[in-house]
Parts: structure tokens; sequence; C-alpha cells
């Protein structure tokens, strides 16, 4: 598959513009999930 992650840097990219966290990407197997935080507080 061309360009597949391909997508990747660029959120990264944008999330950074914006001063948000990084994203987090998780490989589980059979499903793949993307949490994008929309505020710079993060609940731990």
């Amino acid at each position: 598959m061309k360009n597949r992650a391909s997508g990747f840097p660029l959120i990264r990219a944008e999330m950074r513009k914006a001063g948000l966290p990084e994203p987090v990407f998780k490989d589980e197997g059979c499903m793949f999930t993307v949490i994008l935080y929309n505020s710079t507080h993060r609940n731990a």
C-alpha cells in the first residue's frame, strides 16, 4: 500500500503547530486507534 501512514507526519506537525500534545497511535493487532487531544491538559 503506497502512501500508507503518510499522514502521520502531517498529523503530528499540525498538532505541534496548534500547541497540542502528540497524538497517540496504538496498533492493537486487528484494530488501529488514534487518540487526538484537543487540549494541552491531559488527565493521567
